[in-house]
């Protein structure tokens, strides 16, 4: 059976599949960047021990952290110590996006979730790409992005008292995260409850902005091309982001809360040429 994985920043699905069914399993984001790799191998042991009945000779891992050779070889290595009978390929997280919203056809796509970044996909692959460095150098706009700064403005008083008071306990949590890019994120997803506030608004155009400078006007999208987003921030916003968007001149926009399923369509419809 293949078993593939999309990996983001705060969650992993992982979907063990052949021809006729689909085992769907959650877990958390690893991102080899970010995630001590004594903890990437506990939860992979955790997932393989979920479908040791199972004959896996197949695994397709698409990361947030993969797009460098170091880290990607790093992940294949931790895979295979626990799938040491299956091929093991490691892509990254925008190669999820490209493969999962759009298939085989063309267009841009985007990811803004606990990460950022962009790219365009000619079909076959991507060809071009912004959005490096990850979290905290890069990200900009992210759900770790948010979060940060929301730490940051209820520390230094630019937080109204009102939403410091309703997120306080979250707020001191995350200051002991293991994973602090997905707790920051986390962080974000709270702000969505409030997204009529003032300080809410202002939040997510700065995000926006930032996206669309640093990912987005860097691509020279052409008018009337396709851009795909995916990602918890691009999903939980979109009406606000789809909005933004069309400002700035993209009519051609999709979302979607992720790449999974197209993911399975995409990876059975390659299985079935298989002999």
């Amino acid at each position: 059976m293949l078993l593939i994985a999309e990996s983001g920043g705060t969650r992993t699905r992982w979907i063990l599949t052949d021809k006729r069914k689909t085992l769907p399993l959650d877990g958390h984001g690893l991102n080899p960047n970010s995630v001590d790799h004594r903890l990437i191998k506990k939860e992979l042991s955790r997932i393989a021990k979920r479908i040791r009945k199972y004959s896996v000779d197949e695994v397709i891992f698409y990361g947030a952290g993969c797009g460098r050779s170091a880290p990607r070889e790093q992940m294949m290595g931790l895979l295979s110590a626990q799938f040491p009978a299956a091929t093991i390929s490691v892509y990254t997280d925008l190669e999820a996006a490209a493969a999962g919203m759009l298939g085989n056809r063309s267009g841009y796509i985007g990811i803004l979730g606990t990460g950022s970044n962009a790219g365009y996909f000619s079909g076959k692959k991507i060809t071009r790409t912004t959005g490096a460095g990850g979290f905290p150098a890069g990200d900009h706009g992210s759900g770790a992005w948010m979060g940060l700064r929301m730490v940051q403005d209820a520390e230094t008083g630019r937080m109204p008292l009102r939403l410091v008071r309703a997120w306080k306990p979250a707020i001191r949590k995350s200051f002991s995260d293991k994973q602090p890019a997905a707790a920051l994120a986390r962080l974000a997803k709270l702000a969505g409850k409030k997204r009529k506030d003032a300080y809410v608004r202002s939040l997510l155009l700065e995000a926006f902005v930032l996206y669309h400078s640093y990912y987005l006007k860097p691509l020279r999208i052409r008018r009337n091309s396709v851009l795909a987003l995916t990602g918890g921030i691009a999903w939980n916003f979109r009406t606000e982001l789809r909005s933004f968007l069309r400002r700035k001149g993209f009519t051609l926009l999709r979302f979607y809360p992720d790449p999974v399923e197209g993911l399975i369509r995409y990876h059975r419809y390659l299985l079935s040429r298989r002999k």
